[in-house]
């Protein structure tokens, strides 16, 4: 019969629709307009308030320990823990993945002591200067403590921060200087120039001091009130190698007012300094914890969120808890959002809290190490490391094969009134946009293969970041950031908060629409299926073919 043919027709006719539809490999940025009235209820939940007081609650148990929140720490554990239980109560399917590399804490809060007249025997010359910290990862002194003459190797007096790069060291200031057994004392800005610091660990591997006490040299920089230090700062990831670590010297750090102290104190007479840095090196478990909200479309494909809860020697309050806190609340409102039935998210979330990111990045490339087989299925990872700032920036992405990432993220920043820049900016996401680079870097400075050389890359990975942070930036745009220093707290000393709740919700909120329109809501989303006319043009044609064919067939049998 006729019908027979017409539905065997239109059998084939939604056979080819379905074969029709664009596969997820071919998505692409839709032209996105204002906000969606889903998207609109969603970003009502992002509370900037509730942000900074999770931050206060990360802050504060990195308080409670003299090493903070360094990753291998109590303080870092206790982090975890509390991440691993705030995701659990959300209802997240939650869970730790855990790795094994080098561990760092501190048994007890560093002090220096210094003898202003160098004789052991006299007590009332004694003076412990309060600014006195270990740096990140500072091998441990003696058991008793180092003790020794305090010397000062002299730098270039220089103008400008800039100025340090192109200034030669006076070989001559440093040749009469026996630095053997002593407490040597010299300018951060050793490391500033590449010239100093190679003519620096040569000093030190000639002549090895008992201690080293790190603080500013030039007197531009007075009004850093506060003591500052670099990841890994006592174990340097340079180009000269971990040399505090091969000599076993600790290395400590001092304000500036109580470093210049210091400094003229040894050059007008004798002094000696005793050093404690009652430090514990190991080998032991870190731990990401990661929780899921699961995919309602594809939930295989994955967008992940991401931030670092380690720290360096600091309270770490912008570097990094508020990403972290950021993460957190992220994962809460859009957990809530699903229970709610308000939103269903296409792709599965991940929610990733990473360790390590302050010993270069060891925490994401143990996750990617861990997730090599599933790289191909992360769609996007948007990193929040140091928002709160004044000024919000994303880094630059490709044009990958579903979308270009920070033109997602740009359009999102239009769409919610956020004044947006792009520029560069090194943090975890690297570890899964340029695996090979980050598991390269990662062998040079820690001699271990990371075993990401292979892994699929993911180019729509983006960091979400704020400036300023660094007290350099001070002398490129007349405000400084405080993070790695003392003040990067909730209420810096001297100082009011750098760090504002409406600067976290901006993050946040940027952060969160970005991921709702890569992994929209299967009602709902901004970014699309790639339009289907010309399959549609193509598939009338084909089935024009396949009817017409169908019915001759049909003639000639007597259906």
């Amino acid at each position: 019969m006729r019908s027979t043919g017409i539905r065997i027709c239109a059998l084939l006719a939604f056979i080819m629709f379905m074969g029709c539809t664009v596969p997820l490999s071919s998505l692409a940025s839709a032209s996105i307009g204002d906000i969606t009235e889903q998207e609109k209820v969603i970003l009502h939940l992002v509370n900037g308030s509730s942000i900074y007081q999770l931050d206060k609650q990360l802050e504060a148990i990195g308080l409670k320990y003299p090493a903070f929140r360094s990753a291998g720490s109590i303080g870092a554990n206790e982090t975890a823990d509390f991440i691993y239980k705030t995701f659990n109560g959300m209802g997240l399917h939650t869970w730790n993945e855990s790795f094994d590399f080098q561990t760092w804490d501190l048994r007890k809060v560093p002090s220096l002591m210094v003898d202003m007249d160098g004789n052991a025997s006299t007590v009332e010359d004694r003076v412990e200067l309060e600014s006195f910290q270990a740096d990140h990862l500072s091998w441990p002194s003696l058991q008793n403590g180092s003790e020794g003459a305090v010397v000062v190797l002299p730098l270039p007096n220089t103008s400008s921060y800039s100025e340090i790069r192109y200034t030669p060291l006076d070989a001559d200031s440093w040749e009469g200087i026996n630095t053997t057994g002593k407490i040597v004392v010299v300018g951060r800005e050793v490391r500033w120039n590449s010239e100093w610091e190679r003519a620096y660990a040569a000093k030190l591997r000639a002549q090895p001091p008992a201690g080293v006490i790190l603080t500013y040299w030039n007197d531009w920089l007075e009004a850093l009130s506060v003591y500052s230090m670099g990841s890994c700062g006592a174990r340097p990831l340079s180009a000269y190698g971990d040399y505090y670590w091969q000599l076993n010297i600790p290395v400590g750090t001092l304000n500036y007012s109580d470093g210049r102290w210091l400094m003229m104190q040894a050059q007008a007479s004798p002094t000696s300094a005793l050093m404690r840095i009652d430090a514990v090196l190991g080998h032991g478990e870190h731990r990401n914890v990661v929780a899921k909200i699961e995919g309602s479309g594809n939930p295989d494909k994955m967008v992940l969120v991401t931030a670092h809860y380690d720290s360096v020697m600091t309270p770490g309050f912008c570097d990094n808890g508020a990403g972290t806190a950021a993460v957190l609340h992220l994962a809460q409102v859009l957990a809530q959002a699903q229970a709610d039935g308000i939103y269903r998210p296409r792709f599965s979330l991940l929610f990733v809290a990473f360790t390590g990111e302050e010993l270069w990045t060891i925490g994401s490339m143990q996750f990617v190490h861990q997730h090599l087989d599933e790289m191909n299925d992360i769609l996007a990872v948007v990193n929040l490391d140091c928002i709160g700032s004044e000024n919000l920036f994303i880094s630059e992405t490709n044009a990958g094969p579903n979308f270009d990432l920070d033109e997602v993220a740009k359009q999102a920043a239009t769409d919610l009134g956020i004044s947006l820049q792009v520029g560069p900016g090194g943090s975890d996401q690297d570890s899964f946009r340029t695996p090979y680079g980050a598991g390269q870097s990662y062998l040079r400075y820690w001699g271990v293969d990371p075993g990401i050389s292979s892994a699929i890359p993911v180019d729509s990975s983006i960091l979400v970041i704020s400036e300023p942070l660094l007290i350099q930036d001070y002398w490129a745009s007349g405000k400084a950031g405080w993070i790695h220093t003392s003040r990067d707290a909730s209420v810096p000393e001297g100082m009011p908060g750098w760090i504002t709740p409406q600067k976290l919700q901006d993050g946040a909120s940027l952060a969160g629409l970005t991921v709702m329109r890569v992994s929209p809501s299967q009602s709902e989303g901004s970014i699309q299926y790639q339009p289907v006319l010309p399959y549609l043009i193509g598939f009338v044609v084909i089935l024009i073919i396949v009817m017409a064919a169908i019915l001759i067939f049909a003639r000639r049998k007597g259906i």
